[in-house]
């Protein structure tokens, strides 16, 4: 399969298609980071929350 993948034509990308193409990924990756970051920042923040309690049960 893959040699016959290899004997197809090459087909050219048109300008403007690679360009929105490539900001959708951008797009996509910018808001992928920030819900990471949200994320971490919720887990910190759950985790200040529950401490003392957790200190207390363990105490």
């Amino acid at each position: 399969m893959a040699s016959f993948a290899f004997e197809l034509p090459q087909l050219e990308v048109p300008c403007e298609v690679s360009r929105k193409l490539f900001k959708r990924v951008e797009r996509y990756g910018r808001l992928a980071s920030r819900i990471i970051m949200q994320a971490e920042a919720f887990g910190r923040g759950f985790s200040q929350a529950f401490m003392p309690h957790v200190a207390k049960a363990l105490a």
